[in-house]
């Protein structure tokens, strides 16, 4: 669904990556909808990812926040950082905004 950001300026330490996303139905079933990844881009691996099934969403057509906390230690402080979101095509969701903090 997305890739990016890529984030080269994140210090080592903690961090979370966050993600504003809408689902147009949060009841239907509990099947995985969309998968968070923070992925370090030059060592080519996922440092965390979270599945998020329907009933992870609290309202309907509304963007909520998700987000993901990570550790960046000293040997990956400065590598470009993508924040992933995955999608399986079982609802409508729609991405608003992805970043770090």
């Amino acid at each position: 669904m997305t890739y990016g950001p890529y984030v080269g300026s994140l210090a080592a330490g903690e961090h979370t990556a966050l993600w504003a996303l809408m689902i147009d139905n949060n009841d239907y079933d509990e099947q995985p909808i969309v998968r968070l990844e923070v992925y370090d881009a030059a060592q080519g691996d996922v440092i965390t990812d979270r599945t998020l099934t329907r009933r992870a969403w609290a309202q309907t057509m509304q963007h909520q926040t998700f987000g993901l906390p990570f550790t960046l230690d000293a040997s990956r402080a400065g590598h470009p950082i993508e924040f992933r979101t995955y999608f399986w095509p079982r609802a409508y969701v729609r991405v608003d905004k992805i970043g770090a903090r």
